[in-house]
């Protein structure tokens, strides 16, 4: 069973999941994960995803990384960098759509 979580770091998760942080970086993971969460590296990296926003619990080494790389820790999807995934792709990686067979246009 998880023991409830030092109430002092509670309010932190709290007030960084309410000013909508991109992440919170710390060593102290066992006061700031959950079951819940998306874990990317266990004890390193965790997404914790709340109704409309999402927040990286980042160990303090894996920031320092991506902040000099620009590229975020873990999946293959999120190495183009900081909030790539929220961004359209470019027109040339979107594949053009097929055309219409001839009976079925008006």
């Amino acid at each position: 069973m998880h023991e409830p979580y030092d109430p002092e770091d509670g309010r932190v998760l709290d007030t960084a999941l309410a000013g909508r942080a991109d992440a919170l970086v710390t060593g102290n993971f066992r006061d700031f994960t959950h079951y819940t969460d998306d874990v990317i590296a266990r004890g390193r990296v965790h997404i914790r995803t709340t109704a409309g926003a999402s927040l990286w619990i980042v160990h303090h080494e894996d920031m320092a990384r991506w902040l000099q790389t620009g590229l975020r820790p873990g999946r293959l999807a999120d190495l183009a960098g900081p909030r790539a995934a929220d961004q359209p792709a470019p027109a040339s990686q979107v594949a053009p759509e097929a055309p219409l067979p001839d009976d079925t246009r008006s």
